[in-house]
C-alpha cells in the first residue's frame, strides 16, 4: 500500500513545501536529486525570516482538549492491567494517542492528574461520574495551557513557518515547470498559483510534527512536494509511513520517541529520508474519506 503519513523528525531545518491539486506519479514517493541551488536556498530563508510564526499555536491545541466528546475520553482502552485505574504510564500513553502527542511523557502525565484532580492516579469509576469528568475537563485547560506554554514541543506540531507568494519565490515556479514536467499534467501548472502559496517551516531543536495525513478537509491533496532548504547536524527526517498505519496509536514513549523517532518508523515499514539541501521530496497522500467530488 501507497505510503502517506507524514512524519517530521526533531532538528533545525527549514523546508520549502507546496501542494498541487491534481497530479499524477507513478510510485509513492519521488526523491530527486538536488533541485535548488544553495543560493536559491539561502534567497528563500531570506525571504522567510521576518514572517515566521507558530505553526500549531497554544491556543489551536487547546481546541483539541474536548474532554467530554466521547465518555471519559476513551480511557477505558488503556486500562492495560485491567484494575480500574490508570497510573501515569497508561495515562501519558492515553494523551499520546488521543491527542496525536508523541512527546507527552510520564511527567507530564503525573503534572496534569495531579493538578486537575490531586490524585495519584485516574479511577475508571471515577470517571464514569459526569460530574466528575467535566470537573476534570475544567481543571484540564488551565494544566494542559501550562505544560503547552513551558514545553510547546509537547503538541502535535511544533515549528514555524511562513507563506511566501510565487512572485516573491522569482524564477521558482518556471525553474519547478522544467523539472517536475513528468509528474503534473501540464494543463494542471498553470492553476499551481491558485492552489497553497509556498510555505516555508522551520524545525528548531525539539521541533517535530507527529504522524499525519496531508490530506484532509476541506479538500483532498492528492501529492505534496517538499525541498529542503537547510540540513541540521543531526536528525530531521521526514518518514513516509505505510497508508494502513493509525497515526494516532503512539507505540512508543516520548523518550524513546524523541531520540529515535525515525528508526522506530522505519521497523514498522516507513520510509524516512534525510534532509539534504535542495532535494526534494514528494509524496502520494490517499484519504480514504474522500467523496471523488471533493477530490477534484
Amino acid at each position: 500500500m501507497a505510503p502517506q503519513q507524514a512524519v517530521g523528525r526533531a532538528g533545525r531545518s527549514l523546508a520549502l513545501v507546496w501542494v498541487f491539486p491534481t497530479v499524477a506519479l507513478e510510485t509513492p514517493y519521488l526523491w530527486s536529486p538536488p533541485i535548488l541551488s544553495e543560493e536559491t536556498c539561502n534567497r528563500l530563508i531570506s525571504l522567510a525570516h521576518e514572517g515566521m510564526r507558530p505553526s500549531f499555536s497554544k491556543e489551536r491545541a487547546m481546541e483539541t482538549l474536548h474532554l467530554q466528546t466521547t465518555r471519559a475520553f476513551g480511557f477505558n482502552a488503556f486500562d492495560f492491567d485491567g484494575n480500574g485505574h490508570l497510573d501515569m504510564l497508561e495515562v501519558s500513553a492515553a494523551v499520546r494517542s488521543l491527542l496525536n502527542a508523541p512527546l507527552f511523557s510520564i511527567r507530564d502525565a503525573a503534572a496534569w492528574i495531579r493538578g486537575s484532580t490531586g490524585k495519584p492516579n485516574l479511577s475508571l469509576a471515577w470517571l464514569a461520574d459526569e460530574d466528575h469528568l467535566a470537573f476534570l475537563a475544567f481543571r484540564s485547560k488551565e494544566v494542559f495551557s501550562r505544560i503547552f506554554e513551558q514545553n510547546p514541543e509537547k503538541l502535535t506540531r511544533h515549528s514555524f513557518q511562513t507563506s511566501l507568494s510565487w512572485d516573491a519565490a522569482g524564477s521558482l515556479a518556471s525553474e519547478l515547470s522544467v523539472i517536475v514536467d513528468d509528474l503534473v499534467d501540464k494543463s494542471l501548472w498553470n492553476r499551481l498559483q491558485l492552489a497553497e502559496p509556498l510555505q516555508i517551516i522551520r524545525y528548531m531543536k525539539t521541533g517535530h510534527y507527529a504522524p499525519h495525513s496531508d490530506s484532509g478537509w476541506p479538500g483532498h491533496r492528492r501529492v505534496s512536494f517538499l525541498v529542503y532548504l537547510k540540513a541540521p547536524r543531526r536528525g530531521g527526517e521526514t518518514c513516509l509511513l505505510p497508508g494502513d498505519w493509525n497515526f494516532s496509536l503512539h507505540l512508543w514513549g516520548a523518550g524513546r520517541y524523541s531520540r529515535d523517532c525515525a528508526k522506530l518508523f522505519q521497523s514498522v515499514g516507513a520510509h524516512c529520508f534525510n534532509p539534504i539541501p535542495g532535494r526534494m521530496l514528494a509524496w502520494r497522500n490517499e484519504w480514504k474519506e474522500a467523496s471523488e467530488e471533493q477530490q477534484d
